[in-house]
């Protein structure tokens, strides 16, 4: 009988992808089952770990196939029945590491969580199939209220492996984000409203789901669109037609509402030119400041980007992230220290060529007050 409620430990994905790192390196195969909320990135930070490690990656979606596609297709040989194997798997003799993702293995069919039942056995055998002796087994899937489809798991299959039960986690998505050039203003609006990076609304069941695979979407969404207005985008209608279609009715207006504070937010190019002084900020609201801290994030970790060479940084990239360091302190001295500290956590924990640059002497030289402002608020360098 399949098991319809799950009583587990919920870890942040980090530390689950930590375990299995670990798995791997002992050359430990025990399945890992990872079941978690829709699309907060089960799937893509088990490809992302592949590719970082080096080894190789399958990924088969098991509520599109059926049992005899893992089996596959039946041949006579010598008067025997055997099977050719299927490109679905992973070659039987590959010697390499390699991790074999089953997703969706709980809203597959029964019939396919028993071949998977079969795989994780320590006879790793489906049929005349064997899975290579260095290939993992990770499964994904959805819990009953994670906002996905749930028919269930067998105690026999969470037997075979280690269960985790996973909840998304801001602070290690915002630094896959601000690396991998999400929308500052998307980052801006979770930094704000954090409670909506994961939002399934119970009073409109069919509507979208917020989640942190829907706001990458909403990110490419108004990246596209600013391209084709040259700018902020400036019809509303068709803000908020492509906010509520990629992240739903409940948070698509919020983060219109904020968007519309983009007009009135502070050059953050005239701030690394040492353009704008600090007194700036003294009308600025809150919502207007979140916009404005990733809005220079992003803008550091690009000049520090197209300012190196090697692990040198050129002098007009210094000079640019002196004068944002030297504005951040002074944001801080200006009774908003909580935006300063948020701008060097996110500085020093997501951007690594600033964590590079502030022991370069260069920077030391020309911004003695960041050690000082740093020594009185040692906060900034501790982990969120």
């Amino acid at each position: 009988m399949a098991i319809e409620t799950l009583n587990m430990k919920t870890v942040p994905l980090t530390r689950v992808l930590k375990q299995v790192k670990l798995q791997l390196k002992s050359e430990d195969y025990t399945p890992v089952i990872v079941i978690g909320k829709s699309g907060i990135g089960k799937t893509e930070s088990m490809a992302e770990l592949a590719r970082e490690l080096g080894i190789g990656f399958k990924e088969l979606r098991l509520s599109h196939y059926q049992e005899s596609d893992l089996v596959g297709l039946p041949y006579i040989e010598e008067g025997k029945t055997k099977h050719a194997e299927t490109d679905l798997l992973p070659d039987s003799n590959d010697p390499n590491q390699g991790i074999l993702l089953l997703d969706e293995i709980t809203s597959s069919q029964k019939s396919m969580r028993s071949a998977v039942y079969q795989l994780m056995d320590s006879s790793r055998k489906l049929g005349q199939y064997v899975l290579p002796k260095r290939w993992l087994i990770v499964c994904c899937g959805n819990g009953p209220d994670d906002g996905g489809d749930f028919r269930g798991i067998e105690p026999a299959l969470m037997s075979r492996g280690r269960c985790m039960r996973v909840e998304e986690d801001l602070e290690a998505w915002k630094d896959w984000a601000i690396k991998n050039g999400v929308h500052p203003i998307v980052v801006a609006f979770l930094s704000f409203q954090r409670e909506d990076l994961h939002v399934i609304d119970l009073d409109r069941p069919n509507d979208m789901i917020a989640c942190p695979r829907n706001w990458v979407k909403l990110s490419t969404q108004l990246t596209n669109m600013e391209k084709m207005e040259g700018g902020i985008i400036t019809d509303e209608e068709d803000l908020e037609f492509a906010a509520c279609s990629c992240v739903g009715m409940r948070c698509g207006p919020h983060f219109v509402s904020l968007y519309r504070y983009n007009k009135a937010v502070i050059n953050v190019e005239d701030v690394l030119a040492g353009k704008v002084s600090v007194d700036a900020i003294d009308n600025v609201d809150s919502e207007v400041m979140y916009i404005v801290v990733q809005n220079l994030v992003k803008a550091v970790k690009d000049v520090l980007n197209m300012g190196k060479v090697s692990d040198y940084f050129s002098k007009e990239a210094v000079d640019k992230v002196v004068n944002a360091t030297r504005w951040i302190i002074g944001v801080g001295k200006r009774n908003r220290l909580d935006f300063a500290i948020m701008a060097f956590q996110d500085l020093g924990s997501h951007v690594d060529d600033f964590a590079r640059l502030i022991i370069d002497d260069r920077f030391s030289e020309a911004c003695p007050e960041f050690d000082d402002f740093a020594a009185d608020n040692a906060v900034i360098f501790q982990k969120r």
